[in-house]
């Protein structure tokens, strides 16, 4: 994708199928020793090709936290599969305008069609109603804010927010803009593509834990 990463996972068992990160690089040139041009094309390229991006990656989730906020809402029953809301493109609230991805919006939505359509403000709301705590404990019981593998010194934790985290690492109180974007993957959440992965295997498997594992 655009990050640069590809990950294919068993959604059973955990096995990893295909871990990709992109652009990549000679390795032969380090074997002799690579020469100081060589290094510096690689090290000043924007792309960062030594960076193995599948794991050692950081990025905001984007639409793909979708699901597991609607599983998180549905699990701590502030909504129903029935709820309906309606998108016009954006809504105001608390006198700041939050948009939608399509400028006209996408009329009255259920649940299935929010994920479907991908629509922004039906997660603005049901980000509203289930909170930022409540989603950080659904994110991290999905592999979200923690290593996948484990044995690999560049995979990095990634960072699931809470009320507490910001409090104790920016001094500030959680305010309720950073929840409505949390809803649609922005704000501070930072994962790697392995993480995002493995979450969406286990919503896909029904929520059962699995332990990823390279195997060739």
């Amino acid at each position: 994708d655009k990050r640069g990463s590809v990950c294919v996972m068993d959604i059973y068992v955990g096995d990893i199928v295909s871990m990709v990160s992109s652009p990549t690089f000679d390795p032969n040139k380090f074997v002799h020793g690579i020469s100081q041009e060589d290094w510096q094309i690689l090290i000043s390229d924007k792309k960062k090709p030594l960076i193995n991006k599948s794991l050692g990656g950081l990025y905001p989730p984007g639409s793909t936290i979708k699901p597991l906020v609607a599983l998180s809402a549905l699990e701590n029953d502030v909504i129903s599969p029935k709820l309906v809301v309606k998108c016009n493109g954006s809504k105001e609230m608390y006198g700041q305008k939050y948009h939608c991805w399509k400028e006209k919006g996408h009329g009255y939505l259920g649940l299935r069609d929010a994920i479907k359509q991908s629509c922004d403000i039906y997660f603005y709301e049901v980000a509203r109603r289930l909170g930022i705590d409540r989603l950080s404990v659904t994110a991290k019981q999905f592999g979200l804010g923690k290593k996948v593998l484990r044995n690999f010194n560049e995979e990095k934790e990634g960072l699931v927010p809470d009320t507490k985290w910001k409090l104790k690492n920016i001094g500030k109180g959680w305010v309720l803009g950073e929840t409505l974007i949390s809803g649609i993957g922005q704000g501070y959440f930072q994962t790697t593509p392995m993480q995002l992965c493995l979450m969406m295997a286990q919503l896909a498997n029904g929520g059962y834990r699995i332990k990823p594992r390279i195997i060739d």
